[in-house]
């Protein structure tokens, strides 16, 4: 069976969401996005993302991530779109340059903002929720799937995407409302 996504044409569509990882846009809180409920406190983002007790009216949100891939994770499509699109995820990574270190060195020397903190702990987390947004555009084509969809039109509004309310809304941090935000130091140098 021929994977809908997998087409030479639709390479771009698939590997979109990667290649994101290294736009301006990532983390720049420079937007909402309809469908999606906005935070701008760090504490309840990260509860929602670790946390297995929420909220009524929220779920878990690695649980949701993981039931979105799983269906076509291990499927021989899935095998396929992944030899596609963890080469690209690794060049993009490394695209990104020395920036692991040079976070490390500022916590080090005590100079790290709370947003420079931030990006250090989610940026491989970033990456690979993009991964599977990817995937499942190259498993399922063009429509993909609904809730990774949804998270990365959060990524593109500038957003953190960190939590899911019941009703299929994704919970997003802004990230300008954190101390020392600077979306330019995330450029790729």
């Amino acid at each position: 069976m021929q994977p809908q996504g997998s087409s030479v044409m639709d390479d771009d569509f698939v590997l979109a969401p990667v290649r994101f990882f290294l736009s301006p846009n990532l983390l720049s809180g420079h937007g909402g996005v309809a469908d999606c409920e906005v935070i701008n406190d760090l504490e309840r983002a990260m509860q929602f993302e670790n946390d297995q007790e929420l909220p009524a009216g929220y779920a878990i949100w690695r649980d949701a991530l993981e039931g979105a891939v799983s269906p076509f994770y291990a499927t021989p499509e899935g095998q396929a779109g992944r030899a596609l699109i963890e080469p690209e995820g690794e060049e993009v990574w490394d695209a990104r340059g020395e920036f692991q270190r040079e976070l490390n060195k500022k916590k080090i020397r005590k100079t790290i903002t709370p947003f420079e903190a931030f990006w250090a702990t989610v940026a491989y987390d970033i990456l690979e929720t993009l991964q599977s947004v990817a995937l499942a555009r190259f498993v399922l084509g063009k429509k993909g799937e609904p809730l990774l969809e949804r998270v990365f039109a959060a990524y593109e509004a500038g957003l953190y995407p960190c939590g899911l309310r019941r009703d299929g809304r994704p919970v997003a941090l802004d990230p300008s409302a954190l101390a020392g935000f600077d979306p330019t130091a995330l450029r790729v140098r």
